[in-house]
């Protein structure tokens, strides 16, 4: 869908949504990776200081963890 990702989660039949630099982080997890080293990667590919970019790393994978579309660990 135009680079938006629409993912299922099976376990409450919700849809959920990722747009921009979101789909980004969630093809860097499709791998194990750890918070930092995603953090560096799109650092690299976009025009983001360090810390705001930890900062939206760090927001969009707590939802996800809350959504229950990925493990922490």
């Amino acid at each position: 869908m135009d680079g938006d990702f629409v993912m299922l989660n099976v376990n409450t039949g919700e849809y959920h949504s990722i747009s921009g630099s979101g789909v980004r982080i969630w093809e860097l997890s499709e791998k194990p990776v750890t918070e930092g080293q995603i953090v560096q990667a799109i650092c690299a590919e976009f025009d983001v200081a360090e810390e705001v970019c930890q900062a939206d790393v760090r927001g969009f994978l707590d939802e996800l963890l809350e959504a229950g579309l990925i493990l922490s660990g």
